[in-house]
């Protein structure tokens, strides 16, 4: 016969003895940790968003470094500014002394050379203002590209406008000229370098002749002819044309007019000035076929090899024409033609390009940015190019082109670099090209400050060149008073201009200590946020610990009891 004790007090203590070992295990393991999940058993979700957070934590504190030595880069280069203003400051001083008639001419042979010196003090500060090995004031940051090639560094001339009442010279820099409601025909003749004109409310028959390389504000500019002549003549080497508010030229000299609306003279530069939010617009209007170009040389300049860069602005060229709407005349030439951004609506007749060369030395088109329309107007066959023409490459690396075929002939030169198909098929051809991001202007080499957790979370700045020759201080001369009355001028523009990037170089600190103060907030936001998640309840988990301790203590003496009883009846059987 077979007995069999069962001794279920004991299994029940044994059950809960390791139950509450177990316990007080993870118990203990949160406490020695200090972490609420010591490993991914104890809640791997949990886990999962704490390394996240920490990961980000971990970004955010690099991010503060990257802050603070952005913030030390641009405390480098104001102090490199501050030395460039006050030599500026120096010069003008030295320019104002220049032009007293107390001074032989010795004695300004002296003062050029001070200039001189102050000049060359200012060319070794630019180029070595560095941070960590990187040069900060030699144009390498600069938005227009190095030492700020594009732009014309004059500021818009300011002031009450003189009124123009007929045909005037304007010998005065940085000058300001409106013309009078009651105008007729008026040639205006420029010698300054840096004149400002403003516009009527109706049109007038004006032209502007520019005599010298320099630059041209026009603002709301409105003029109409019925003569075959340069309506805009520039006749420098190397010219800017700004454009602000509403412009617009109307031609009607009839048949076979020669002359380019806009002449380009050596190399022209144009940009549409912003205005109330608004970039500033042209429009030139051709009632019959020209040889010549809305912006351009002349019929038959060959040897004209000016280059036009247009910068900005919106373009409306696009009446029925034999030479170009920008570009070469019917049998000119021109040199490269180079857009950066802006609106283009622009036309091409027989023997002739929207933009292009069609005769003379080949040349070069190139798009960066910009949104351009190019038609193609004439009712007959020919060798009209919307975009091409006698050119050496057409490069499109941004921006978008739509050609539209209005009347049957060549569409665009197939010849060249033009990525993709155009369909025959239809009237309208569209292809939209890559574009650059050149975040609507000219953005060549920012300084990026990178302060987020992901990819592209960054600031991008810019410093402007401080080189005499970005402020046109490179050839000062204070050797005569004529000169030295010109070279204040001068000087006060530079001035202005090193200012405002100081201006700028300061407020781009203002906007790194703000990041650098959010970024703050958010790392406290995010480690608080993790404690929550990873770090353990001590209070909670000691008077866990103390509790299951207990309970395994008293399960302990259940089971030594049980133990002791089955012990007792063994002894009974004896």
């Amino acid at each position: 016969m077979t007995m069999t004790l069962n001794n279920s007090a004991s299994m029940v203590a044994l059950g809960t003895l390791n139950k509450n070992v177990k316990k007080v295990g993870t118990t203990l393991a949160k406490i020695a940790s200090g972490d609420r999940i010591p490993s991914a058993k104890y809640d791997s979700a949990g886990l999962a968003m704490s390394e996240i957070m920490r990961e980000q934590l971990r970004s955010l504190h690099q991010d503060q470094q990257n802050v603070q030595n952005g913030s030390s880069l641009f405390k480098t280069a104001a102090g490199g500014i501050d030395d460039i203003i006050q030599n500026i400051r120096r010069l003008k001083e030295l320019a104002i002394n220049s032009a007293n008639d107390s001074n032989s001419d010795i004695d300004r042979v002296t003062i050029q050379k001070e200039v001189d010196a102050s000049l060359a003090t200012i060319e070794d500060i630019a180029v070595g203002t560095e941070y960590n090995g990187i040069k900060l004031l030699d144009g390498t940051f600069a938005k227009s590209g190095s030492d700020n090639d594009l732009f014309d560094k004059r500021s818009e001339p300011t002031g009450s406008p003189t009124m123009i009442t007929g045909s005037i010279t304007i010998s005065d820099e940085n000058s300001v000229y409106q013309l009078d409601e009651n105008l007729g025909t008026a040639t205006i003749t420029v010698t300054a370098s840096n004149v400002k004109i403003i516009g009527a409310s109706s049109a007038k028959d004006v032209s502007i002749i520019m005599q010298n390389s320099s630059s041209l504000w026009l603002e709301n500019f409105k003029s109409s002819s019925g003569e075959d002549k340069n309506m805009i003549d520039f006749q420098g080497a190397n010219n800017f044309l700004h454009l602000k508010g509403t412009n617009s030229i109307d031609c009607d000299a009839g048949r076979n007019t020669s002359s380019a609306v806009i002449h380009a003279g050596g190399n022209l530069t144009v940009s549409g000035e912003e205005n109330s939010g608004t970039n500033g617009s042209l429009k030139i209007t051709m009632h019959e076929f020209t040889y010549g170009a809305m912006i351009g040389s002349n019929n038959g300049e060959t040897d004209n090899q000016s280059n036009i860069t247009i910068l900005s602005g919106t373009f409306d060229l696009a009446s029925p024409q034999i030479g170009a709407s920008i570009g070469a005349s019917r049998s000119g030439s021109i040199g490269d033609i180079t857009i950066y951004d802006g609106s283009f609506n622009v036309g091409s007749g027989q023997g002739s390009s929207a933009i292009g060369n069609n005769h003379g030395s080949p040349n070069s088109i190139t798009v960066y940015g910009g949104d351009i329309t190019a038609n193609r107007w004439a009712s007959w066959g020919g060798d009209a190019n919307v975009v091409g023409g006698n050119v050496s490459s057409i490069q499109f690396p941004g921006g978008k082109i739509h050609l539209q075929n209005a009347n049957g002939g060549t569409t665009v030169d197939p010849n060249y670099n033009l990525p993709g198909t155009f369909s025959e098929g239809n009237r309208i051809y569209d292809q939209d090209l890559p574009n650059i991001p050149i975040g609507g202007g000219i953005d060549f080499n920012p300084l990026a400050i990178h302060h987020g957790t992901k990819s592209n979370q960054m600031d991008l700045f810019y410093i402007n060149s401080m080189r005499p020759k970005a402020m046109d201080l490179e050839k000062l001369d204070v050797t005569t008073r004529e000169k030295a009355e010109s070279a204040i001028a001068t000087i006060e523009s530079a001035l202005e201009y090193a200012l405002d990037v100081a201006t700028d170089v300061g407020s781009y600190m203002e906007r790194l200590e703000h990041t650098e103060s959010n970024l703050e907030i958010k790392s406290e936001n995010t480690a608080l946020s993790d404690s929550v998640l990873r770090d353990a309840d001590m209070a909670k988990e000691m008077t866990e610990y103390t509790k299951f301790n207990v309970l395994t203590q008293s399960a302990q003496a259940m089971l030594a009891q049980a133990g002791q009883n089955q012990s007792q009846v063994l002894s009974l059987l004896q």
